[in-house]
């Protein structure tokens, strides 16, 4: 799910997830076994990344399943995210947290919270009233307030986390968000609705917040108190909770199974913290492919035209997006409006190339989406759905790799300036 903050500084990270690796081409880089520790160099405010691949013992992985058969939608990845009140006994789980490779932050919405949790999360403050945020994507707006919670999953804590509480009601809808604010604004989503289908959202891209120095600097479209735009400082900004913790901190690895050509139900595979901090989550064979700090991302050369695009990798987006003039458009349904529906699954390629050299050629499937959805209506995890990508005005000139692409492999992110044994983030590895 793309976040649409291409103004923040660090330009567009949270648009331009990009990768490059393995996957049938990229570099190959020396097992991490082979090494004794990880370079304790970090970002700037970031905690310390774990002191070497022995030396780690908390659980640092949760499962991961993928479908959408609850909210009747399709090809969404889910975790469950712990919340507590900060410093308290006071806690919750929410299940069916979708995970979002391509934005910032722990979002939930009001609605998944108990009474309890609700009351007792605390805000941040500015002006002497609650701040709202205006959380921008390319699907839609989520409009609630920044509040503060300890956020744990496996073994690994969060303690006193900025994160969004959407649809709280605690300030109406600022008239610069209203205009989308609604696409969110469900926690199902029928198939060929703009809906979530979650209840909430756990944005793992490579940045620290999700706003950065650009809100921090003056007033923005992004945060408000009441009615006004207000600048925002990083430390009330909501955070990628995996950059609090206290280790396992430098980045995330998702991992699902392979699935048939026709579809699963579901399929369950794992979220892992850290990369190259455990034995379960090094880099081994995959290849890693950094995009620059100041926000330049991957670059993709598409199809035998060579068409030059932007690349992201973004689980959150249930499909591949792309412009192919070749392929055929669905008709006769709205579900299906503006995906691809060739006559036969068909084999495409892309080469993708990272700011540090690293290319790879990637080759994916795309198949017939009416035929998929309408004669396996009972399936809710696809890896051969595609769409035109012109169809989402802020995806267009981008070729994003959607959760169909996380489908029997592993995929990582590194964050923004977290070292592992192959280089320093923000990366992407497969």
């Amino acid at each position: 799910m793309k976040k649409h903050l291409c103004v923040v500084a660090m330009a567009c990270l949270s648009l331009a997830l990009s990768a490059c690796g393995g996957g049938g081409g990229g570099a190959a880089p020396g097992s991490a076994s082979a090494h004794s520790a990880v370079s304790p160099t970090t970002a700037s405010g970031a905690n310390p990344v774990d002191s070497g691949v022995a030396g780690s013992s908390v659980a640092n992985q949760v499962v991961l399943t993928a479908g959408g058969q609850t909210y009747d939608t399709f090809n969404r990845a889910y975790v469950s995210v712990t919340l507590c009140v900060p410093g308290t006994t006071t806690c919750q789980t929410i299940p069916d947290v979708v995970v979002d490779t391509g934005s910032t932050g722990l979002r939930i919405f009001a609605s998944a919270l108990s009474p309890a949790m609700l009351s007792g999360l605390p805000e941040e403050m500015s002006q002497g009233v609650p701040v709202n945020e205006c959380a921008m994507f390319a699907g839609g707006n989520m409009w609630g307030t920044v509040r503060t919670a300890d956020v744990a999953m496996a073994g690994e804590q969060a303690a006193a986390t900025p994160i969004q509480v959407v649809q709280d009601g605690v300030a109406p809808v600022a008239p610069a968000c209203a205009s989308a604010a609604g696409s969110f604004g469900m926690i199902s989503a029928p198939r060929g609705s703009s809906g979530l289908g979650g209840n909430g959202l756990i944005g793992l891209d490579a940045l620290m917040q999700d706003c950065g120095s650009y809100c921090a600097a003056g007033p923005t479209p992004y945060y408000y108190a009441g009615a006004g735009e207000v600048a925002v400082a990083l430390a009330q900004q909501v955070t990628n909770p995996v950059t609090r913790f206290s280790q396992d901190n430098n980045g995330v690895l998702l991992t699902l199974p392979a699935i048939p050509a026709a579809g699963a139900v579901s399929v369950t595979g794992t979220m892992t913290f850290g990369v190259d901090t455990q034995p379960d989550n090094t880099l081994g064979a995959l290849g890693l492919a950094q995009y620059a700090a100041s926000g330049a991302g991957l670059s993709a050369s598409y199809g035998s035209s060579g068409a030059s695009m932007s690349a992201i990798f973004d689980s959150g987006s249930p499909m591949y997006y792309f412009e192919d003039a070749s392929l055929p458009i669905c008709s006769g349904s709205q579900l299906t409006t503006s995906m691809y529906c060739p006559s036969a699954a068909t084999t495409l390629h892309a080469s993708i190339s990272g700011s540090n050299g690293t290319t790879a050629t990637i080759d994916f499937s795309v198949d017939n989406a009416s035929n998929l959805l309408f004669q396996s209506p009972t399936n809710y995890a696809y890896d051969d759905l595609a769409q035109a990508s012109g169809s989402t005005p802020a995806l267009s000139g981008f070729l994003d790799m959607g959760l169909p692409f996380f489908f029997g492999r592993s995929v990582g992110v590194v964050f923004q300036g977290m070292p592992t044994y192959e280089g320093t983030g923000p990366a992407i590895v497969f």
